[in-house]
């Protein structure tokens, strides 16, 4: 292959990378991991590596993701690097087909790593896979590994950290001094001088322990993907009856389609909430929901009933008010409010701030559910497996925001 004095050609297209980044670069691996925390520079140092192997002749370049939304990211930044420092190079360009064709003849194309099929039977001379800790193993061993054999093809491989999967394992492999052809790096989200500080340290704040570890400092985290620890130790306790002189909430999740609806109420006290009365059904008549919600917050001295108006119309809050139920709507109109929502009962779980009996249906759904990151946002998205629930999860984080309130006055909920 004709070798290539990228440092000279960085400076041509007006890049200048930062120490990690020019680690990488700098690297004469053929199979290079890369480990890094959110906000480090990887897409502009794929991007960019990107660019100067299509200034070889004849080079076909993949660049893949878990999915095609996920492969723009890194893609347009090669699209538009080209386009605003050397145009002249460019032979066909699609940003819409996600396809770059260049004079000299060399092409970059996406690919999605949940499609294999169209994975299989091209050589390739260089991939880069982004987000790679979270592409099936299969992917790589069975469909992207093999492509680059007739070539002697190369691979960046680059990704947060997702759990002590197959990218762990190449990441190790590359910290052997004695594999030649492998070569790693783990760079946290500090590593990036740009950042500023104090953007890591609100994050480190705010976050969840596991979650700041593995996306700002790059650590490889057994059970990643996880978001809530330490439940068993959360379940002691009761169901209770009502106590006069103590302050109840209580929050309803409301079932819609296959859905549950749950009743969590939890009461406070020096600062500890504990679960004292849960329900969960579906599949029932809307008059006969009414009458459980009615009948819970009897149950608990007509406590203020926070309800998730997800979805659902004004006329659900009209029928509950003329019950006599005291209710608040609580609507879940953004990623970040749940965001909120859900790191909050984390951190809750983590500290112990909270309890409930055994109840198996909460205790399953904890354990259950998840969280991913998208690349192309940066946003973490938190949800239940495909095909679970996350009915008692809701409901249990809203119960847990309305006991945020001092000697039984209730704070608002404005959201």
């Amino acid at each position: 292959m004709k070798t290539l004095n990228k440092n000279k050609f960085f400076e041509s297209i007006r890049y200048s990378p930062h120490a990690g980044q020019s680690a990488v670069h700098n690297s004469n691996a053929r199979f290079r991991i890369v480990v890094a925390g959110r906000r480090f520079g990887k897409s502009m140092l794929a991007s960019r590596e990107c660019m100067a192997r299509l200034i070889v002749p004849n080079q076909i370049v993949w660049i893949v993701a878990p999915t095609y939304e996920l492969t723009k990211k890194v893609f347009r930044e090669v699209y538009w690097g080209y386009h605003k420092h050397i145009p002249r190079w460019i032979k066909k360009s699609s940003e819409a087909e996600l396809k770059i064709e260049l004079v000299n003849g060399s092409i970059v194309q996406c690919k999605s790593a949940d499609n294999p099929v169209s994975l299989i039977g091209e050589g390739v001379h260089f991939l880069i896979i982004d987000e790679a800790a979270r592409i099936n193993e299969e992917v790589w061993t069975e469909a992207l590994r093999p492509t680059l054999t007739d070539t002697e093809g190369e691979a960046l491989l680059i990704s947060t950290p997702y759990g002590m999967n197959w990218f762990h394992q190449l990441y190790i492999r590359g910290m052997d001094s004695k594999e030649i052809i492998y070569q790693s790096w783990k760079f946290p989200s500090g590593s990036n001088p740009i950042l500023e500080p104090s953007e890591i340290k609100e994050a480190e704040r705010t976050l969840p322990e596991r979650v700041f570890r593995q996306e700002y400092l790059a650590e490889f985290i057994s059970g990643a993907g996880v978001v809530f620890r330490n439940i068993h130790n959360c379940v002691k306790g009761i169901s209770e009856s009502y106590r006069r002189g103590q302050s109840y909430f209580m929050a309803v999740d409301l079932g819609r389609h296959r859905d549950y609806t749950v009743i969590v109420v939890v009461r406070q006290e020096e600062g500890h909430n504990h679960v004292v009365y849960f329900d969960r059904f579906n599949k029932i008549d809307w008059s006969f929901q009414r009458k459980r919600i009615k009948n819970a917050s009897e149950l608990f001295g007509n406590c203020r009933c926070i309800v998730d108006s997800t979805g659902v119309g004004d006329s659900v809050f009209e029928d509950l008010a003329n019950d006599g139920v005291n209710t608040t709507p609580f609507r879940i109109s953004s990623n970040q409010i749940k965001c909120n929502l859900i790191e909050n009962l984390a951190i809750a779980l983590e500290n112990e701030s909270i309890s409930f009996p055994e109840i198996p249906q909460l205790i399953n759904e904890l354990q259950a559910f998840s969280y991913t990151t998208s690349e192309a946002t940066g946003r973490t998205l938190y949800n239940a497996p495909s095909g679970s629930h996350d009915d008692c999860v809701i409901a249990l984080a809203l119960a847990l925001r309305g006991a945020k309130a001092s000697n039984g006055v209730f704070v608002s909920f404005a959201n």
